[in-house]
């Protein structure tokens, strides 16, 4: 009998977690071994970065899920230390804003007698670990009048272009260096891509009652599993769309499991079976990940150039003195922060 077989489009950090766990618990869990699958198009060795994600506690829900307690652990230990991060900057006109974040290495150590009259590091001693290669700048822009994201993508002097757009939206030249600093063959255009936010969880259902929909097999197709930016694509404020699709195998991986055990009894499993367990999957998922949706979406701020943008600021620094007078009470009381994930460095 053969096994059931799973496809995984994208074999990034939420494709590869469920593949372990489906390859790791399959066995475990009495189900036959299931035939897995990843398609990835990106080559191993690219050099494509972005902006340094953090995981936090949704994505262990998805490692813990799906790993052994020896992959665990390895993942973990071998998870590279959180770099440096030095003059993050957010910034914003009614035009345009922008984003900008230096991550660096452990800082340089003095040696003895290194250090210039003016208490400068030009003859500093490098740790014996230090990597300038993790180094990197990550800038990011966005403007409401000027050049599509296609039409971007097809501009071959973007730093020009960049340029362009900050002096037209008011910026303060300053900001015009942290474009000459970047390396033009690795700036990219895209547009923002964001899910509605107000996606049900019947949403399959609510498809194919539509009945220009209802011939169309292509249309959820209960085969077909939405998981990470494929179904609740998110703005990048809150740093959340890496760690909600790792969440996403955890919850995916029991339904899975389920049908291959479903397959292994009855030597085939049914179209609404996996209607089903693909129900179960999205009732788990979908409240879960799109109220991340909402509030990365609501994370934007105004022109704070303006009145209502200096009304704000003047407002969160009142806000940020009392919660620091405030916990600072708690803290002489014996309060302690929690942690949600205490095993990431």
């Amino acid at each position: 009998m053969s096994p059931l077989k799973v496809i995984i489009v994208g074999g990034g950090l939420s494709g590869a977690c469920l593949a372990n766990g489906i390859l790791n618990r399959a066995d475990d869990d009495g189900a036959s071994p299931i035939d897995v699958t990843i398609y990835e198009r990106g080559t191993e060795a690219s050099s494509r970065g972005g902006y340094q994600i953090r995981l936090g506690a949704h994505a262990l829900v998805g490692l813990r899920a799906c790993l052994t307690e020896r992959q665990y652990a390895d993942c973990l230990r071998d998870l590279p230390r959180p770099l440096i991060q030095q003059g993050t900057i957010y910034t914003a006109s009614s035009n345009a804003k922008m984003f900008a974040a230096a991550y660096l290495p452990d800082e340089l150590r003095p040696s003895v007698g290194s250090t210039t009259a003016k208490g400068g590091l030009s003859n500093a001693e490098k740790p014996s670990d230090y990597d300038e290669d993790q180094a990197s700048l990550f800038v990011a822009m966005a403007w409401v009048d000027g050049p599509s994201a296609v039409e971007a993508s097809k501009v071959k002097d973007k730093k020009s272009l960049m340029r362009k757009m900050l002096q037209a939206s008011g910026f303060h030249p300053d900001y015009l260096k942290l474009v000459d600093a970047l390396d033009p063959q690795e700036i990219m255009a895209a547009p923002w891509r964001q899910s509605k936010a107000d996606t049900p969880v019947d949403w399959r259902h609510s498809l194919l009652a539509a009945s220009k929909t209802q011939s169309d097999p292509r249309i959820a197709h209960p085969w077909v599993w939405l998981l990470g930016d494929s179904m609740h694509a998110m703005l990048p404020y809150r740093g959340m769309g890496a760690n909600q699709a790792i969440h996403d195998t955890a919850d995916a991986l029991g339904p899975l499991l389920e049908l291959a055990r479903k397959k292994n009894a009855d030597g085939r499993v049914t179209d609404e079976e996996v209607r089903r367990q693909v129900a179960v999957y999205a009732n788990a998922m979908i409240p879960r990940a799109f109220e991340w949706v909402r509030k990365s979406a609501a994370q934007g701020l105004p022109d704070l150039e303006s009145f209502k943008g200096k009304i704000i600021i003047a407002c969160v620094r009142v806000v940020l003195h009392v919660v620091g007078g405030f916990m600072g009470v708690l803290k002489m009381f014996g309060w302690k922060s929690t942690d949600d994930a205490p095993e990431l460095p």
